[in-house]
């Protein structure tokens, strides 16, 4: 038993998960928000079945009107998001019956130890993390991370980091958010 596929049950989809938990709340938003801004430029009737659109298509069109909005990373995530937000809803919308939610089991965990925790030493990083599938130096993680702005950041980083590690890189941010507001007063 198929249900209908349009914009509006894609984004009560991602509602009804968050609400029943089962998905991450900030993880079916920021699909559901993606996937919402990339069907965005598609007319009335496309809306209607999202079950036949061309993708690359769609997302060419996304770019080509919004691009210069975004960096070419924050693309690159928003074109992460809307796939997996379309692949997860068609697959519900086929069978919601037969539909199995993302297990919390599924997601990479981070797993310390006390003494880890109070000694400062190496950590297991995993929050909304992917793995670094191209492009960059081998074995990196992906961060994904919305600023209040509105504006996508993307934080790289090796999949151990130590106290130190994040105090500098947290340095170096602070440094640059510095540099930009002097450069932009000027």
């Amino acid at each position: 038993m198929e249900t209908h596929r349009s914009v509006p049950e894609l984004t009560k989809f991602y509602t009804y998960l968050a609400g029943k938990g089962l998905m991450n709340e900030r993880t079916a938003y920021a699909r559901s928000q993606a996937a919402q801004q990339v069907l965005s430029v598609l007319d009335a009737e496309e809306r209607e079945d999202l079950g036949n659109l061309d993708r690359d298509a769609v997302f060419r069109r996304f770019v080509n009107k919004n691009g210069q909005r975004f960096t070419p990373g924050s693309l690159q995530t928003y074109k992460q998001r809307f796939n997996s937000a379309l692949d997860e809803f068609l697959s519900y919308a086929r069978d919601p019956a037969a539909y199995k939610a993302p297990t919390a089991g599924a997601r990479e965990r981070t797993r310390t130890t006390a003494s880890e925790s109070s000694s400062g030493t190496t950590r297991t990083m995993s929050r909304s993390v992917r793995q670094n599938t191209g492009g960059l130096p081998p074995g990196l993680l992906a961060y994904p991370l919305p600023l209040p702005s509105g504006a996508m950041a993307q934080l790289l980083v090796p999949p151990v980091i130590t106290q130190a590690d994040a105090d500098r890189i947290s340095a170096l941010v602070s440094a640059m958010a510095r540099a930009l507001a002097v450069k932009e007063q000027e």
